[in-house]
């Protein structure tokens, strides 16, 4: 299918809160914080067409100084998650995807951070100069993550519920200069956080496998119109408030 971004969806706006108490990264998402949090929900699959009611998806984002936290609920009948090593191709089984364009290079538009994590907790990160060309060896300093399965992944005689996911990335990951790692303690993450009422462009996806590998739903909070990801002028709006 070829793009049409003449009458593409308009790019969607998300109200980032502050959080008033500190997160804890156990992927269970019961700190009022996470239940006050605007809902952006992943439905939107790649052909138009909306995602099935038992694929429903949402995700949630949250911030601090230190760290942007973000967390998926992700409802999932049948759940494939066989990868275990970390940067693996998780990407060819279930996962949900979080894309944020880097900071500090505004002159390159198409560098964005790539997260990437399974229902089993296996973590995969990338820097991208360009649409599907990556850096594969970067890892996210201190990015932690947390999953939970409500079920019995890769059996589907059992029939599972979903999963949640739970994250927090420090700032001083979205920034493309290099820093020393000296200069980048002396200047603390906090340096590195957004100030209020600042904008940045993120997309949020998920990736759905059946057991037999047939049907395969790419689903994303602002369509790409494209079957694919990589369509950073496609990433919405994430906007940080108190």
């Amino acid at each position: 299918m070829s793009s049409n971004m003449s009458n593409a969806p308009e790019i969607p706006v998300y109200k980032c809160l502050r959080t008033s108490s500190s997160i804890q990264i156990d992927g269970r998402l019961d700190e009022a914080d996470w239940q006050h949090a605007p809902i952006a929900v992943i439905n939107e699959c790649t052909f138009g067409e909306k995602l099935p009611p038992e694929l429903y998806t949402e995700a949630r984002l949250l911030w601090d100084d230190e760290n942007l936290y973000v967390a998926f609920d992700v409802s999932d009948p049948d759940i494939c998650a066989t990868k275990t090593e970390r940067d693996d191709c998780i990407f060819d089984e279930d996962v949900v995807e979080l894309f944020v364009s880097m900071r500090g290079i505004p002159e390159v538009k198409e560098h964005f951070a790539e997260f990437e994590i399974s229902p089993t907790g296996v973590m995969m990160d990338l820097y991208n100069v360009a649409p599907y060309k990556s850096i594969i060896n970067w890892d996210a300093k201190g990015w932690r993550c947390v999953t939970r399965v409500d079920g019995k992944p890769n059996d589907p005689t059992v029939p599972d519920r979903g999963y949640t996911v739970e994250m927090a990335i420090p700032f001083i990951n979205f920034y493309a200069q290099p820093f020393l790692p000296n200069r980048a303690k002396e200047l603390g993450n906090d340096e590195f956080a957004p100030k209020p009422g600042e904008q940045w462009r993120m997309n949020l996806f998920r990736i759905d496998y059946c057991s037999d590998q047939e049907a395969v739903t790419y689903c994303s909070w602002s369509p790409t119109i494209e079957r694919k990801f990589h369509v950073p002028d496609r990433f919405g709006i994430v906007s940080f408030v108190e």
